[in-house]
C-alpha cells in the first residue's frame, strides 16, 4: 500500500505524529472531509484517548482543514 504523503504546512508534523500513535497515517489521507467533519472527528479522537492538548488540537485542525479538506 502506499504511504500518506502530507503537503508541508504548519501543523504537519504534528498530524504525523499525533494521529500516528493509534493508527496508520493513510487513514487520514483515505476520505475527503468537509471543515465540520473534521472538527468531530478530531473530537471523536479526543473522546477515544489521544491527549493532544488544546493547542496542538487548533493547530491539527487548521492543517487538515486547509490541506485537506473538501
Amino acid at each position: 500500500p502506499a504511504r500518506a504523503t502530507f503537503p508541508p504546512a504548519p501543523g504537519k508534523e504534528l498530524v504525523e505524529a499525533h494521529c500516528s500513535i493509534c493508527h496508520a497515517l493513510d487513514k487520514v489521507t483515505l476520505t475527503k472531509r468537509k471543515p465540520g467533519e473534521w472538527d468531530d472527528l478530531v473530537k471523536r479522537m479526543v473522546f477515544l484517548g489521544s491527549s493532544v492538548d488544546a493547542k496542538d488540537r487548533t493547530q491539527i485542525l487548521a492543517y487538515l482543514k486547509a490541506q485537506l479538506g473538501d
